[in-house]
């Protein structure tokens, strides 16, 4: 247990800096803020929580699946939800392309499952990209 103690010690300060930044009002660079939503969706990280609390005490690994959810949304040119976009008959998806083939599939329904919840109690006002990166987030602080 001693040899593990030195890896707990950083996890726990990591957390603890992520909870504390979520609630800074000082932007992270001019035009960005962890409080962006406070007005448009006040309860934003808690409908995302609640849902999360829910999936997560079914299943914990899903929280992995969010997060490489959310890496490969970021992982070409800055996170924009274009992974969440399914294709049409005009044209090909990003969930198709090789790379996206083995993202999990429940991770895709978590994302739209709180689109959904966050609609019903906000409005349009929330990207997909944040909802994505929030649902990453959250869920890494939850398991």
């Amino acid at each position: 247990m001693a040899s593990y103690m030195p890896i707990i010690l950083v996890l726990v300060s990591s957390l603890l800096v992520v909870s504390s930044h979520s609630q800074s009002t000082v932007p992270v660079v001019p035009g960005l803020s962890y409080t962006f939503y406070s007005s448009s969706c006040p309860n934003l990280e808690s409908i995302v929580r609640i849902h999360l609390l829910d999936v997560l005490q079914n299943d914990t690994t899903q929280a992995a699946g969010l997060l490489r959810l959310h890496f490969h949304d970021c992982f070409v040119q800055g996170c924009d939800g274009s992974v969440l976009l399914d294709g049409s008959a005009s044209g090909p998806s990003e969930q198709n392309a090789p790379p996206n083939l083995t993202l999990r599939q429940a991770a895709f329904k978590i994302i739209n499952d709180l689109q959904a919840l966050i609609s019903d109690q906000c409005g349009q006002a929330v990207s997909c990209a944040d909802i994505t990166a929030l649902a990453a987030r959250e869920s890494i602080l939850l398991v």
